[in-house]
């Protein structure tokens, strides 16, 4: 889940005692853990069982989960935070109704946003469920089920009907937060609420005081928005994502005594899906595979699909959610923002094709092919739902080509900084488009060496720490990087960069190694086409290695 940092660049709160958290789950009576024993108790009533589910809050990650069954029935159901222990109970639940018992789970969250991203289009505000309290709630309580952990609301105009109630943002905000969903305003690229963005947004905070988020998604709001957030009277978190955090953005926002919301890590990358409608409506509980889809493979690409299922088909689906994530990654501008990761935007990309800058980073036409070798084994699928992935996929590929073509013939004109033209593009003359898609190079990809690395078992703050990578074979290659960066979503990435060999040591400085504060690093091997590998692989595996840092090492 997101972290929140209190003016910015402040630490999160450290974890209460074990038994002031019990005593806390135990009065946590409403909102989302009353939902998932709602859930639990409705199953068990079902299948007439006679058992009371034991629910408590842990010292585990936010929106993690466990079930421990009993022996002689029943299960001790433990959540990270009031959300994780609602995604357990309503596991539990689900196993319930499924098979009639329990078994011992473990759930944590794959990727850190899954976001259901609701733009109000002309003619929304007559439909029957535009303002239907009822029809919110049905609909909050599917995106629960399936794993969502963020809505957010974005007014495609202005528009007078923005103005005056504020009854759909009101009913949103407050029914989101009974199913521990996140619920964020939207704001950018014209979709204001009044002509002017400040005014207009302090006063629909004052107006719903449910609403925690606001997400930007022009950075020349920002400055109207931290300020009328600032003066909200209550802590409203503001999301950049969708623009650049800028040390600019991070100033303002810390002048304005305004809390950023990120994500904590890229990986696997955070996304926002429109949701599916039928000529024109939004249905509470319609085409609930898409949404199963998205949500539980997002929050899980490991969970089982529905007794009787396709299997096969349900591994493509999951595979289709994780490039279409990567795809989106790609086709923002904030793929680059932090300066690290391994996603490049199309501008990013580019750049580094003119400048023959190294990189190891996928680029647009390799995630576009990615996503049309993913669409290609739903190809057949007969389910609605799943049709909806591959027609999405195919739109999307198309669009990253696009883009890719455009930045390139933008790029192109203006001479990219560099007389240097990419290897094997053709020069168009002034002012000439080129139309053709471009490959990014005529050439077979060189194959992926072998790496080893095993990460150390111990490391301490203030003592230097030696980390190596072998390679077999090492021809190919040129360089090899070590990316670091403490395990925080403002903290500073540091590269230390040596020539290819066989095997590659590099040292971290005492003074780099944070106290009390989990280190990432991960790295990148580059070759003799400009492009390269990471290790470990983002393809395979979660592509990074996560070290705890205590203060000093144990006494002897």
């Amino acid at each position: 889940m997101a972290q929140v940092f209190g003016k910015v660049l402040g630490t999160p709160l450290k974890p209460a005692p074990i038994g002031l958290l019990l005593c806390f789950a135990a009065l946590a009576c409403a909102g989302p853990v009353d939902f998932g024993l709602a859930e639990l108790n409705a199953a068990i009533a079902d299948r007439k069982q006679r058992w009371k589910p034991k629910a408590e809050l842990s010292l585990e990650p936010p929106e993690t989960y466990r079930i421990e069954p009993y022996k002689a029935g029943g299960a001790h159901i433990t959540g990270g935070d009031l959300r994780g222990l609602m995604y357990g109970l309503l596991e539990a639940a689900y196993q319930v109704r499924s098979t009639g018992r329990l078994m011992q789970t473990h759930g944590a969250p794959s990727a850190a946003i899954r976001e259901i991203r609701l733009v109000v289009e002309n003619g929304d505000a007559g439909q029957f469920w535009y303002s239907s309290e009822d029809f919110w709630r049905t609909y909050f309580q599917m995106l629960a089920r399936n794993r969502f952990n963020r809505f957010t609301l974005v007014f495609k105009q202005p528009s007078k009907d923005l103005a005056a109630p504020y009854r759909l943002p009101e009913i949103l905000s407050r029914t989101a937060a009974d199913y521990g969903i996140d619920f964020a305003l939207g704001i950018g690229g014209g979709n204001l609420f009044v002509p002017d963005t400040q005014d207009g947004l302090r006063n629909l905070l004052a107006a719903c005081k449910m609403i925690r988020n606001v997400q930007i998604g022009d950075p020349t709001q920002a400055e109207a928005v931290f300020h009328a957030v600032s003066e909200a009277g209550r802590r409203v978190t503001v999301d950049l994502r969708g623009s650049e955090l800028s040390a600019d953005s991070i100033k303002s926002a810390a002048d304005s005594g305004v809390s950023l919301l990120r994500p904590p890590m890229p990986w696997p990358p955070s996304f926002a899906v429109a949701p599916p409608r039928t000529e024109g409506r939004l249905e509470a509980e319609g085409r609930p595979l898409f949404y199963w889809a998205w949500g539980r493979f997002g929050y899980d690409p490991k969970t089982k699909p529905p007794k009787g299922s396709d299997l096969e088909e349900y591994r493509a689906a999951s595979d289709m959610v994780r490039v279409l994530a990567m795809a989106q990654e790609a086709a923002s501008e904030e793929a680059t923002s932090d300066d690290w990761g391994f996603i490049a935007s199309v501008s990013e990309a580019l750049h580094n094709r003119w400048t023959h800058a190294p990189s190891a980073k996928l680029n647009p036409p390799e995630i576009a092919d990615l996503v049309d070798v993913a669409a290609a084994r739903l190809e057949k699928t007969v389910l609605p739902d799943f049709q909806i992935l591959v027609a999405s996929a195919h739109e999307r590929a198309q669009q990253l080509r696009a883009a890719y073509q455009a930045e390139w013939s933008r790029q192109a004109e203006e001479g990219s900084g560099t007389t240097q033209r990419p290897s094997g593009d053709p020069a168009p003359s002034a002012g000439e488009t080129v139309s053709a898609p471009l490959p990014l190079s005529a050439q077979k990809p060189l194959p992926r060496p072998q790496f080893s690395d095993t990460p150390p078992e111990t490391a301490f703050a203030d003592t230097p720490l030696t980390l190596t990578i072998g390679i077999t074979p090492p021809k190919d290659v040129t360089v090899v990087r070590l990316h670091y960066r403490p395990l925080h979503p403002l903290g500073e990435l540091k590269t230390i960069e040596q020539q290819a060999a066989g095997s590659v040591g590099f040292t971290i400085p005492a003074s780099d190694l944070p106290v009390n504060l989990d280190m990432l690093y991960y790295f990148e091997i580059l070759n003799r086409e400009d492009g390269g590998w990471f290790e470990p692989d983002p393809l395979a595996a979660t592509p990074y290695y996560v070290l705890k840092i205590p203060a000093a090492p144990p006494m002897q």
